[in-house]
């Protein structure tokens, strides 16, 4: 499966990945989540968050959204976290017109009952 930039895993040594011989840690990241599938264990949204936070650290926008499509495409609701780690990468990569587009999404999610988004853990109980 290919990346963001036409590479066959997100991150490496082409976008500031590791040195020679190295390994980034975006790229262990995705390695596992592909390592996981192919155990027949399915990737969930702890760890590709964990992935798209690696993202927002290296400012690589387009790497996250990259993640959260590969979310989505394998089934998985992207949650709240999700989406702020994603428009941090976005941020970070200064590209205020994507992480507004990751904004309106992340707003799509429906709402539970009282108003709060899915993504929101539930108020205290009194």
């Amino acid at each position: 499966e290919e990346g963001p930039r036409g590479e066959a895993a997100v991150g490496g040594a082409a976008d500031g990945g590791a040195a020679e011989g190295g390994s980034a840690p975006w790229d262990a990241a995705i390695r596992l989540l592909d390592e996981m599938e192919l155990r027949g264990l399915p990737a969930s949204v702890r760890a590709h968050n964990a992935a798209i936070e690696l993202r927002a650290a290296a400012c690589d926008a387009a790497g996250a959204r990259w993640l959260l499509e590969r979310m989505e495409r394998r089934g998985l609701q992207p949650d709240g976290y999700s989406y702020t780690s994603a428009m941090k990468a976005c941020g970070r990569a200064a590209d205020a017109a994507a992480a507004a587009e990751l904004l309106e999404r992340a707003e799509a999610i429906p709402r539970r009952r009282g108003g709060q988004r899915q993504w929101l853990p539930p108020p205290p109980s009194a």
